[in-house]
């Protein structure tokens, strides 16, 4: 026993001869240990560490089971348990123990999310570039795959390598591309090389291929457009069309059915002649539509219900370009009917409303009407012409471009769909910046960047923005300088 005073121990002593006297010897030793828990409490509990004994023939040795002890570190890990890592620290647990499947416990934290006991295991030394013993991953490809941007923020900022690949050849950014982490990649990509990959669908896009044998002298020398899809999934494009005829050499479009599966567009030797058709995404089913004309269709654009297409055409009048309605089981309705070049139309998403452009001003401007061909009415009453306006895709932008100076430079602008508020997103010298097109999510806006409009087959490059105007990229180079589209 332990007293921290005399006159207590005297007490206490006193107490204790009369209790001996009385013969309460029973009750005198519970006193005692009531007292010695009272002036001399136990510890507090510990975490129960995992012992094993060992034989030997001297005597009985107690040592740690260290893959207890690592087991236990992995479940902590797992769980976000920092207190019990702390614990497994101070009792010797290996903080670098791999688990029977090659995992560390940085890995397990970090696919977790746990940003706390990444930064406890960090502080204890661990690799931050560790590699798995399967995959050769580290606890940055697990965080990015996985969506945690915290913890790849974190990652990042305490040193991980994000040059390293595992044994596929991969980075840790690719695997983020791959699980669609669009944020983390966004994080990751320094050079705006990855973050537009596998968020943005497929675009439809028009690109020229080569007719002949090269090494045939007798075979002329003649490019013929086709369409292709991007991917973010494959870098390089896939080449949709194989019509390989010297008859139909040029292509406008495209356009997309409402789920994907199908692509619209114009084809003729001349696009004034141009028949319209259509061809299965699975690259199948090439079809020619039969509301074609001699007198050509082009511009075609599908409704959200995927029965009625809107296209331009001088089917009625020659050198006078209208709009007109083709609905299944109806009779073609003529849209517009003025003696002017009217083309470029689109639905909006709730398919009510028409958006195209038309000449009746003398100059290209931006129209809307209802889609029964009423209440017509023009966005801008400014000298500048306008050109390939589309919607977003909630129906509350509109997008398209303009003229900017005499060199006939234009740029893209984005408006409320009512045409106000509008802002002027690209400022590129030296180029035309034309077709633009919003991304199925309404977060990015693809469009052509071309040198020159002029000629049959003007070219340009592919580009990628956000809605701001800024990360621009490119895409594909070259493409034909035309209408692009997007999908799902």
């Amino acid at each position: 026993m332990k007293f921290n005073s005399p006159l207590l121990l005297k007490v206490t002593l006193a107490v204790l001869i009369c209790l001996q006297l009385c013969g309460c010897s029973a009750y005198f030793a519970k006193v005692e240990k009531a007292w010695e828990l009272y002036v001399s409490p136990p510890p507090a509990p510990k975490i129960i560490v995992p012992k094993k004994k060992v034989e030997t023939k001297t005597e009985e040795v107690v040592v740690i089971d260290k893959e207890k002890l690592a087991e236990m570190l992995f479940v902590a890990a797992k769980t976000d348990d920092v207190s019990g890592i702390r614990r497994l620290i101070v009792d010797g647990v290996d903080i670098n123990a791999r688990s029977k499947d090659g995992y560390n416990a940085l890995i397990f934290a970090a696919a977790k999310g746990h940003k706390r006991t990444v930064q406890l295991l960090l502080d204890q030394g661990m690799d931050i570039n560790g590699k798995d013993d399967r995959s050769g991953a580290t606890a940055l490809f697990y965080a990015a795959a996985s969506g945690h941007t915290d913890v790849v923020k974190l990652l990042l900022e305490l040193g991980a390598d994000d040059s390293i690949r595992n044994n596929a050849g991969k980075l840790a950014i690719e695997m983020a591309v791959a699980k669609k982490q669009e944020e983390i990649v966004k994080l990751m990509d320094k050079e705006g090389k990855y973050w537009q990959r596998k968020f943005i669908g497929k675009i439809a896009f028009i690109s020229q291929s080569y007719i002949g044998d090269e090494s045939k002298e007798e075979v002329p020398t003649l490019w013929r457009d086709e369409i292709f899809l991007f991917d973010g999934n494959d870098p390089k494009p896939e080449r949709l069309t194989f019509i390989n005829s010297y008859e139909y050499i040029s292509l406008q479009g495209p356009a997309f059915s409402p789920d994907g599966l199908k692509i619209y567009f114009a084809a003729g030797a001349d696009i004034k002649a141009a028949d319209l058709y259509s061809v299965d995404t699975n690259k199948k089913n090439l079809a020619k539509l039969p509301q074609s004309t001699p007198r050509g269709d082009w511009a075609p654009s599908i409704s959200p219900a995927g029965k009625s297409m809107l296209f331009a055409s001088e089917r009625d009048e020659a050198y006078n370009s209208d709009i007109y309605l083709h609905t299944e089981g109806e009779e073609l309705k003529r849209m517009t009917n003025m003696f002017a070049w009217d083309g470029s139309p689109s639905f909006s998403p709730a398919g009510s409303e028409i958006i195209f452009v038309t000449m009746r001003d003398t100059m290209n401007k931006v129209y809307t009407m209802s889609a029964s061909g009423e209440n017509v009415k023009k966005l801008y009453n400014d000298n500048v012409e306008e050109f390939d306006p589309r919607y977003s895709p909630d129906g509350s932008k509109i997008v398209f471009r303009k003229l900017q100076n005499q060199e006939f430079q234009s740029e893209i602008f984005i408006a409320n769909a009512d045409g106000t508020s509008a802002e002027q997103l690209t400022s590129f010298k030296g180029s035309h910046e034309c077709y633009p097109c919003f991304s199925p999510d309404g977060k990015y806006i693809a469009f052509i960047s071309a040198g020159s409009l002029e000629g049959p087959a003007p070219k340009g490059k592919l580009m990628l923005m956000e809605l701001d105007g800024r990360k621009v990229t490119t895409l594909w180079d070259p493409v034909r300088a035309e209408r692009i589209d997007w999908s799902k």
